[in-house]
């Protein structure tokens, strides 16, 4: 199975392009963060995220939206709030994650495979552990990332959006939308491949090996690229 990973859009169109020249790609990951730009008007940040919203209705088994730390401050507003904050579209920009928000999720795995906007350490798993455990038998899920999007429905979601110091908060580990590169490159979690952006990178980079490891793919803002990965099943 052939992958097609972007990196955090951020207003950008060049996902558009991507998908119109690799028709052979099977599965197209967002890794998030579609608003806040300091280079597209706030209206060409609305219709791009319009756009892609689009694209997954049309394409619903084929691309998986993933929601990044930028995208979650319209989903829960007014919490979770970080800097690139756009007040003259924050209520349509909510309006149109609450309407849509079917079709958004924090996580996707495929065997070992797990893509999350920021990425998971073993301190910040370790840490809740527990939780995720309970409600992978409350549920019946069948891996972690099935976990993490259920428990961003609830109540506890919190938990996913905690900010480290590395980023300007308090908790010693970043969740699954704040973990910063510093958290997560040498303290993947173990027996996992992870896909994650959120952490700028000037070019796609995997840290690890054949077993653990974890590819940065946040490069839009240096270089027009996505990560192709094929899966054999």
């Amino acid at each position: 199975m052939k992958f097609g990973s972007i990196g955090d859009t951020h207003g950008r169109p060049y996902w558009k392009k991507f998908v119109e020249n690799n028709p052979q790609i099977d599965k197209w990951v967002l890794i998030g963060d579609f608003p806040d730009s300091n280079k597209y008007k706030p209206i060409e940040v609305v219709y791009n995220l319009k756009e892609i919203i689009h694209f997954k209705k049309t394409n619903p088994d084929k691309v998986i939206l993933l929601l990044g730390n930028h995208c979650i401050q319209y989903y829960f507003f007014p919490n979770y709030r970080c800097s690139g904050f756009q007040n003259s579209i924050a209520y349509e920009l909510q309006q149109l994650y609450l309407e849509n928000k079917h079709l958004f999720q924090v996580a996707y795995q495929h065997k070992n495979y797990i893509w999350t906007h920021a990425g998971i350490s073993n301190r910040w798993y370790d840490k809740h552990k527990d939780e995720i455990e309970s409600v992978r038998k409350r549920i019946g899920a069948t891996n972690i990332a099935e976990c993490l999007n259920y428990i961003n429905g609830t109540k506890e979601a919190h938990i996913l959006h905690e900010i480290s110091h590395h980023r300007g908060g308090i908790m010693n580990a970043g969740g699954i939308t704040w973990a910063d590169f510093k958290e997560t490159f040498n303290d993947a979690l173990v027996g996992y491949k992870q896909v994650c952006g959120h952490t700028s990178v000037k070019h796609i980079q995997m840290i690890g090996d054949d077993k653990t490891n974890i590819t940065y793919i946040d490069c839009l803002g240096t270089v027009e690229d996505f990560y192709k990965l094929e899966i054999n099943d």
